[in-house]
């Protein structure tokens, strides 16, 4: 419906708007595209539910550990 499509649309936004002030606060190097960056891992992170096996050896805290340690790198 219309009405579930707008509460989306704005909970959408609201996580778009947090993602770009967690990456702005991030140590980057100057030349790193942040736009660029946030859409990487923005798209990494919807992949997950993808490959993600609830029966596997990786829990959901695994997995997130393991995301920020590659990232602090």
């Amino acid at each position: 419906s219309e009405d579930v499509r707008k509460r989306l649309a704005a909970g959408r936004d609201r996580f778009e708007v947090m993602m770009v002030e967690v990456i702005d606060a991030l140590p980057l190097p100057d030349d790193v595209d942040r736009f660029v960056f946030r859409k990487h891992y923005l798209g990494g992170m919807n992949a997950v539910g993808v490959w993600y096996s609830p029966g596997g050896s990786l829990r959901p805290a695994d997995i997130a550990r393991k995301i920020v340690r590659a990232l602090k790198r």
